[in-house]
């Protein structure tokens, strides 16, 4: 697998107290194939951590022995037999048991704004 995310032992969560509504989170916290870059600011709904059948991307952390130790941004969708994840946003989609993995939905991605430069 394409390393996409941030790696890091020394990782503090990504919002260490529980956010209300929208907030903004810098792209680099979140990179993921074209659809969010590091020089991206990224608007996240931190009420919204349930992953839908419409699916998204969402914002997710890994939890290992009660500390992050990966955060990144994934596409899922909600099918009957689990969560689909895009995990490398190449349209391989895999079905995982969030919780098995470490796995927290953290936010749902509402928009991502990408500098003038891209466009």
């Amino acid at each position: 697998m394409a390393d996409l995310t941030v790696h890091n032992q020394s990782m503090k969560p990504i919002m260490p107290t529980a956010p209300m509504g929208t907030a903004w989170v810098e792209g680099w916290n979140c990179t993921y194939a074209e659809d969010i870059r590091s020089e991206d600011l990224v608007e996240a709904d931190f009420e919204s951590t349930k992953v839908h059948t419409g699916g998204g991307l969402y914002l997710v952390e890994e939890w290992r022995d009660g500390e992050p130790v990966w955060r990144g941004c994934r596409r899922m969708t909600m099918l009957p037999g689990g969560v689909s994840v895009d995990h490398e946003g190449n349209g391989k989609w895999v079905t995982l048991d969030l919780a098995s993995v470490g796995w927290r939905v953290v936010a749902t991605v509402v928009r991502v704004y990408k500098p003038t430069r891209y466009q």
